[in-house]
């Protein structure tokens, strides 16, 4: 089992506006000077949850959540119907991250998929703006080391 730290609350959230009339919803929570973590939820759809805080050491970790395109509190959500999908891709998501990295400020995030496929499992040649420093994926997987690529039991 996943050890599971105390609920937090953010100390900063807001929308980011990554183009394609797409707006992010984002908040950071833990420790401002931590090392990043940044957690990408499973989709589609579904958004962040308090919940997802929970998973990093809030002393240790700058810990970042977003909800992806269409999805949680981003906007538009793609539950729209009038909302075109066009632009909702693994490439428009690893650019996005890009952006909120940017807009954040940091280099060098923890990473985490909150369902343990995500949308960066087999992508990450397609480009990669992160660089993480190391990955850890749910489920009970091992951490992956830098420049180490996740596989599944």
């Amino acid at each position: 089992m996943t050890r599971r730290y105390p609920p937090i609350e953010p100390y900063d959230h807001g929308m980011l506006d990554v183009g394609d009339g797409q707006s992010l919803y984002w908040e950071t929570c833990g420790n401002p000077a931590g090392k990043p973590a940044v957690v990408l939820h499973g989709g589609p759809g579904s958004g962040c949850t308090p919940g997802f805080r929970r998973d990093f050491d809030p002393a240790a970790y700058r810990i970042v959540l977003f909800d992806q395109r269409g999805a949680g509190r981003s906007l538009p959500h793609a539950s729209d119907r009038v909302v075109s999908l066009a632009a909702n891709t693994t490439h428009h998501l690893i650019a996005d991250l890009e952006v909120l990295r940017e807009f954040l400020g940091r280099r060098r995030p923890h990473g985490q998929r909150r369902d343990g496929r995500g949308p960066d499992r087999g992508h990450r040649p397609l480009r990669q703006p992160l660089t993480p420093a190391a990955h850890t994926p749910r489920r009970g997987q091992p951490p992956t080391p830098p420049g180490g690529v996740a596989s599944r039991s």
